[in-house]
C-alpha cells in the first residue's frame, strides 16, 4: 500500500483537502454528499476525515509511549493496534 496524502488535511463545508503550503495548490481528498434516501451529516463526516492524519499520528505516539511505559491496558492496546492497522490498509 502507498502512504496516504500527508497531513494536515483541511475541511471547508463538506470538502476535505490538502494544501501543501499557504496559498498553494489544494489537492482534494474527499467530498461528502447527501444521500438520496435522507440527510447525511456531511460536515461532521468531513470534519472527522480532515482529522484522520492527526488522529493516526496521535494514536501511534500513544502506542510508542505505551511500549516504553507499559501504561495502556491490553484491551485498549489491542483496539489501538487494530485501528492503526485498518488506517494503514493492513487488515
Amino acid at each position: 500500500m502507498t502512504t496516504h496524502t500527508p497531513g494536515p488535511w483541511h475541511k471547508k463545508g463538506s470538502r476535505v483537502y490538502h494544501q501543501s503550503n499557504p496559498g498553494g495548490l489544494k489537492t482534494d481528498i474527499a467530498e461528502c454528499f447527501r444521500d438520496v434516501g435522507g440527510p447525511l451529516p456531511c460536515e461532521a463526516n468531513a470534519r472527522l476525515m480532515a482529522a484522520a492524519p492527526d488522529l493516526l499520528a496521535a494514536l501511534e505516539a500513544v502506542m510508542a509511549c505505551n511500549k516504553e511505559l507499559g501504561a495502556i491496558s491490553r484491551p485498549i492496546g489491542n483496539e489501538a493496534r487494530a485501528a492503526i492497522a485498518k488506517a494503514k490498509g493492513q487488515t
